[in-house]
């Protein structure tokens, strides 16, 4: 996943916060569904994928091991939420 931030010199935690792993996440997971590539249960699972064998090469830049799994394990969290309140999500009706 594409990472602009200088990942070899600081704390991975304090320099990816909260807010910028679930805009990444819901910014893949927007751009995946609009892309026609799949319904919500695929995205979800190219998601996973996508974090799991780090397609985007993101995580990869970073070097120590230990923050790279806190980072991949806080981004893979923060999918499963996505799923779970989507997923308990009521149907809107569109007004006729």
């Amino acid at each position: 996943m594409p990472v602009d931030f200088d990942l070899e010199n600081g704390d991975v935690n304090a320099l990816i916060t909260r807010e910028v792993i679930w805009v990444t996440i819901l910014d893949k997971y927007d751009a995946h569904r609009r892309r026609g590539k799949g319904d919500h249960a695929q995205a979800i699972e190219w998601l996973y994928q996508y974090v799991r064998e780090d397609t985007g090469g993101g995580l990869a830049k970073i070097s120590d091991a230990k923050q790279r799994e806190v980072l991949r394990n806080r981004f893979l969290d923060a999918i499963s939420l996505l799923d779970q309140g989507l997923a308990a999500r009521k149907p809107v009706r569109k007004a006729a």
